[in-house]
């Protein structure tokens, strides 16, 4: 078992890719080692880290994570308030992608650049790891290693490659 963190870093919503401790956690389970990334700590809260370590290793040895496939891993973020004030523990979904990047484009209308982030106007699903920590709730999300979008392979392999064929010019 890994368990990666604990530390102050977000895993919601986006906020996952860009995280070296669910990094870790995903390279674990890719060789086949179960994980649990955790973040969202805030060590300046009088007994947070010994609350969470307590809460962490009851997971740990739970049936759930027990369960877990090779490949398979849980993601895991603590609101940052006090343990009396956890209202509990939600399984839930990813909140979606909600900054995106602010893009330039040049004066040629061919070259961009990225000036910036703007909302991008979408709301929070109330099923969300964002919804649930905003609630203050611990959010668990159970994630797989495998990025292949396997629906749309079997739609293109059933539809048949209509992809460009190779030449060497």
């Amino acid at each position: 078992m890994i368990v990666s963190g604990i530390n102050g870093g977000d895993n919601a919503g986006s906020d996952w890719m860009f995280s070296g401790t669910v990094g870790a956690a995903r390279v674990a389970a890719f060789v086949g080692i179960p994980a649990i990334a955790v973040s969202g700590l805030d060590d300046d809260i009088r007994g947070a880290v010994d609350a969470a370590v307590a809460w962490v290793v009851r997971l740990a040895e739970s049936q759930l994570v027990r369960s877990l496939a090779p490949g398979e891993y849980l993601t895991v973020s603590l609101p940052r308030v006090a343990p009396a004030q956890i209202r509990g523990v939600r399984v839930t979904d990813r909140a979606p992608l909600r900054i995106g990047p602010q893009l330039e484009v040049a004066q040629d209308g061919v070259s961009w650049s990225v000036a910036g982030l703007s909302e991008l106007g979408l709301e929070i699903p109330s099923d969300s790891d964002e919804a649930a920590l905003a609630a203050g709730y611990i959010a668990v999300v159970p994630m797989q290693v495998g990025d292949v979008d396997l629906q749309r392979l079997a739609e293109w392999r059933r539809l048949g490659t209509s992809l460009p064929e190779w030449s060497v010019p």
